[in-house]
């Protein structure tokens, strides 16, 4: 794989779409958007949408029965941060989201009202000086999505096997890519019924009395793709992707730019580095000794050599070792614990295309570790948010819940 660093900004288009057919260009009225798609236990994208606008438009939001369409593009960002006012001499590399969100939590509640600082001629808010605005929010889930689950499957199949009947089902209600794991069910039945039934409702009916895979199903429908895949099996048939995260060994600061921008193929199979976390195998005891009349604790100093520090500077007798960063207070140093790689469950990936990560993709972590440590994971949730300082340009900070396959 060839790969290369990827540092991504993205730009927003949306608008707010009334009852009357007239629509709201909100696309500088946007703060964040918080998207959430847990792999293991739901099967739509929840979608949270931040808004910083006039009374007026936030009662519209509130009050009306709105959606709102949501257009995200990424554009690269290797050397340094875009400088245009506005979209039009940016090339766009992917397309992240294009979507129409239809909320279904709507907060009566809201913020005090506050004045907008912006001076008359700034173009980033959209919003007009001495215009009060307000903080709204309002969370839903891709309309084209509840469309689809509102289909009713109600069809008999003769000689079908399980795969089958899975390819039937979505194609009935999705013409973009379906991505099934094969079924460990190789049997072809000579007749299934299935009574009325949703489509989500209707797969987890084939698994409830026939059996999909030999672990626990999941089924996710995403915005340009469906996927019913087994959670926890390790050696599937289908990966979309890979993530690699290769742990670098813990003494090794020479090239600090390889933690900061994610590698990224033609394919988007990705690798991220990050620093080991110190090897706790000393004989040191983690409580602290006594050496004269000064009770020391034993810690890492920014190359992750070990040192002692004092009991004043190490802040009681917590039984955790500390990482030492000599530039900064000793109240605020970072408390390490064994394996804690390994007993994490989650990974932050910045400034890269957030909707490439799948319940398909492979993930594996390697590198100099322990074996502990290596081994295969899968992708349980992905949840990311765009946010922006300028209602302009956005930023992705991407969280992963990772579960070591079985």
């Amino acid at each position: 794989m060839a790969y290369s660093d990827k540092k991504q900004g993205f730009l927003l288009t949306a608008s707010i779409l009334r009852p009357s057919g007239d629509y709201i260009d909100c696309s500088k009225m946007i703060s964040d958007i918080r998207i959430k798609k847990d792999y293991i236990s739901a099967s739509f994208p929840l979608c949270m949408i931040s808004f910083n606008v006039t009374v007026e438009n936030r009662d519209i939001l509130r009050d009306e029965d709105i959606e709102i369409s949501l257009s995200v593009e990424a554009y690269n960002s290797l050397d340094s941060d875009v400088q245009e006012t506005d979209g039009e001499d940016i090339v766009t590399t992917d397309e992240v989201l294009s979507t129409i969100i239809r909320p279904y939590e709507k907060p009566y509640d809201v913020s005090d009202v506050k004045d907008d600082e912006d001076n008359e001629d700034s173009e980033n808010i959209g919003i007009k000086e001495s215009v009060n605005t307000v903080s709204y929010t309002v969370s839903g889930i891709p309309k084209s999505l509840i469309i689809k689950n509102k289909s009713i499957i109600n069809t008999i199949y003769d000689g079908a096997t399980i795969n089958d009947i899975l390819v039937n089902i979505l194609s009935d209600i999705d013409t973009s890519d379906i991505l099934i794991e094969p079924s460990d069910n190789g049997t072809s039945y000579e007749n299934i019924i299935i009574p009325p039934l949703s489509p989500i409702a209707a797969i987890k009916y084939l698994d409830n009395f026939y059996g999909i895979y030999n672990e626990n199903l999941g089924i996710f429908l995403d915005n340009t793709k469906s996927y019913v895949y087994p959670l926890n099996k390790a050696n599937r048939d289908y990966y979309s992707n890979t993530l690699e995260i290769y742990i670098k060994t813990s003494n090794e600061t020479s090239n600090n730019d390889i933690y900061t921008n994610a590698k990224l193929d033609d394919d988007n199979n990705i690798r991220v580095y990050k620093r080991a976390v110190p090897s706790f195998v000393e004989t040191k005891k983690v409580t602290g000794d006594t050496i004269a009349t000064n009770t020391v604790f034993y810690s890492y100093d920014e190359n992750y050599n070990l040192v002692t520090r004092g009991e004043t500077y190490d802040m009681g007798y917590e039984k955790n070792r500390y990482y030492w960063n000599t530039g900064s207070n000793a109240i605020a140093e970072n408390k390490f614990s064994a394996n804690a790689l390994a007993e994490a469950s989650a990974i932050s990936i910045p400034n890269i295309n957030p909707e490439i990560f799948t319940p398909m993709t492979k993930a594996m972590i390697s590198g100099d570790t322990s074996d502990t440590v290596n081994g295969e994971y899968f992708i349980g949730e992905v949840s990311y948010i765009l946010s922006s300082s300028d209602f302009l340009h956005f930023n992705a900070s991407t969280i992963l819940k990772l579960i070591k396959t079985s």
